[in-house]
């Protein structure tokens, strides 16, 4: 499984935590900006497209967190 893999695993994980109230709303905000500014750039540095692709993914989930 590669780095990248693990990092939407943990997207996954951190969105299934909010959903079932573990986690509250900023919390799972906070988590999901460590994310894409750690994770996502060491699992993706040799990958600028899949970089890309989960920037936007996370970008949208805090959206919508926000939104919240």
């Amino acid at each position: 499984m590669s780095s990248i893999d693990n990092v939407v695993i943990e997207i996954h994980t951190l969105e299934a935590e909010f959903t079932a109230g573990k986690l509250s709303l900023s919390e799972y905000k906070e988590l999901l900006k460590d994310l894409q500014s750690t994770k996502v750039i060491e699992a993706s540095a040799g990958d600028l497209t899949k970089l890309s692709q989960l920037n936007e993914m996370i970008t949208g989930l805090i959206a919508v967190a926000s939104a919240v």
